[in-house]
Order: C-alpha cells, then structure tokens, then sequence
C-alpha cells in the first residue's frame, strides 16, 4: 500500500504515514507504541521554595512590594545564581492569583499603637 493510500484512508498528512512506516520498518512495533517524549520539565521552584513565596506573600508586614523584591529575596536566600523575571512573574500569577498592584487594607508600616491610640481620642 502506498503512503498516500494509507493516508487517505486514515485521515492524515503522507509525510505522517511515511514517518510512521520508517518507524515500524526501524524499531517495530515497540517503536510505534512508544511516544518517545519527555513531558512537562520539572519545576525550578522548589516545595520549600512555593511554601516561603506563599507566606511572604500573605503576610501583611512582609510582603513583597514588586516582582524585583521578590526576585532579590530569592536569589538572596535561595537561588545564589538568579532566576527570571518571567519566570517567577508566571509563576506568583499562576499558583497565587497575585498581580503587580493590589490594593491592601492598610498601610504595610502603619503602626498599630497610633491607630489605637487615635482611636480613643477621636470618641
């Protein structure tokens, strides 16, 4: 049977079916049934790594105030060689939903005593 036949009669391109044929004619039918490619890579972030970003990132006196920030932290305590502006950009976005100006509650050094303190008197 010819290539173009074959791949008539399966639906795909002729320069598949070739590449199928040179496949089984090479490595049988072990070669056809395996895929032969990898998969996702492994990530550069580390478990202990996405645990410090999370808590950083949720609490509210040591947040991070931009990407840079966060970038610093890392290559300070985890990553002595660096790590991509993207990268990590992709990353806080994908698994913690964060994005580069979000409005908080209060201000990160606003102290708690003055607020109290304000309080009473204003009553």
């Amino acid at each position: 049977m010819s290539k173009e036949a074959l791949a008539k009669m399966l639906h795909i391109n002729h320069n598949t079916a070739q590449k199928w044929r040179t496949k089984y004619c090479n490595e049988g039918i072990e070669g056809l049934l395996s895929d032969g490619r990898i998969g996702f890579k492994p990530s550069i972030i580390s478990e202990e790594l996405h645990q410090a970003i999370e808590k950083r990132l949720h609490s509210p006196k040591d947040a991070f105030t931009s990407y840079i920030d966060l970038i610093e932290w890392i290559t300070e305590n985890y990553m002595p060689s660096g790590i991509n502006y993207q990268t990590i950009n992709s990353y806080v976005k994908r698994n913690f939903g964060a994005k580069i100006k979000v409005a908080r509650k209060s201000h990160i050094k606003k102290d708690e005593e003055a607020v109290d303190s304000f309080k009473k008197t204003s009553i």
